[in-house]
């Protein structure tokens, strides 16, 4: 997104909700699935807004829920493309500019079934070291740790692994 100054205050009174929407919606086509709060600090950020007031997000949110862009929510809402199925989705991206608390759980899923079916069964604590490397993560902080272990129940709980003698491994 080019950066274009605008005032908080402006953005508010509705003035400029035309080029905040269109910023909205090309952030999702290019990033999806993105979490609500990364897409806002994006949206924001194109518009030189540094930090974001509650008055702001609330905002940012009311506009992003007019849209109408398809979601899911687990500990945060998560948005999507329309033509993507969180249950069918099978990518996930290296990190370079995303919080782990960015990350949605879908991914983390997505990075535990590969590297399962890449090097076979092993520990959680193995796949949760494995996870955070695949998404550019040098150490495993507690921030990325449960994110990765997110990631991991729900590839449980759509029995995409299955969990046995203390190991993980793909279900077949």
């Amino acid at each position: 997104l080019r950066h274009t100054p605008l005032q908080v205050e402006k953005i508010l009174n509705g003035n400029h909700d035309e080029r905040i929407t269109n910023y909205i919606t090309t952030v999702v086509e290019t990033e999806a699935p993105i979490r609500e709060e990364l897409l806002i600090k994006r949206v924001l950020r194109a518009v030189d807004i540094a930090r974001a007031g509650a008055k702001t997000m609330d905002y940012m949110k009311q506009l992003i829920a007019n849209i109408g862009i398809k979601y899911t929510v687990d500990d945060a809402k998560t948005l999507w493309r329309d033509e993507q199925t969180p249950e069918e989705y099978k990518g996930f991206r290296s990190s370079n500019e995303r919080d782990a608390l960015h990350i949605p759980y879908e991914e983390a899923r997505n990075a535990a079934v590969m590297i399962l079916d890449q090097q076979g069964a092993q520990p959680q604590e193995s796949l949760v070291r494995e996870m955070s490397k695949a998404f550019g993560y040098s150490r495993v902080g507690d921030n990325v740790a449960n994110v990765m272990t997110k990631g991991i129940e729900l590839a449980k709980k759509e029995q995409y692994v299955i969990e046995e003698n203390g190991k993980l491994r793909i279900s077949c």
